[in-house]
């Protein structure tokens, strides 16, 4: 890979690094506001150290670059869950996604949208079949 390209990847990866610890922080905040505290931590900080583990031991590779997107929908879902599904925070998902074109790789959008895709379909089945919430009703 040519070094203009690697300096490149090297300025997105510490803007994620970067967005991920806000992601972390705010997270911390609305679970403190809404509750939550156990699962923002249990989901939180995988959320957060996994991409960085990555990062820091695979450098410039495919995986490392699409766990900042997974990254970036779990800490989204999390958001949405703590805030007890308020509609403003929905938009994260958009801000999120919009912030991984930094990468310049589609797979990087593309999984993303993928995994909160996966979470709606989830999530609807769950909820439509009875399954306990927070406070979200259908």
């Amino acid at each position: 890979m040519p070094a203009m390209s690697l300096a490149f990847r090297k300025g997105a990866f510490q803007l994620s690094l970067g967005v991920n610890a806000l992601l972390f922080v705010t997270t911390l905040i609305l679970a403190l506001v809404y509750g939550g505290l156990t699962v923002a931590l249990l989901v939180g900080v995988p959320s957060v150290l996994v991409p960085f583990w990555l990062y820091k031991t695979l450098g410039d590779q495919p995986l490392a670059r699409i766990s900042f997107g997974v990254s970036f929908m779990f800490f989204a879902a999390l958001q949405i869950h703590l805030s007890h599904g308020f509609t403003e925070v929905h938009f994260g998902i958009f801000v999120l996604l919009a912030i991984l074109i930094v990468f310049r790789d589609w797979w990087v959008i593309a999984v993303a949208a993928s995994v909160i895709a996966v979470h709606h379909l989830l999530f609807m089945y769950l909820q439509s079949s009875g399954a306990p919430n927070r406070e979200y009703r259908i």
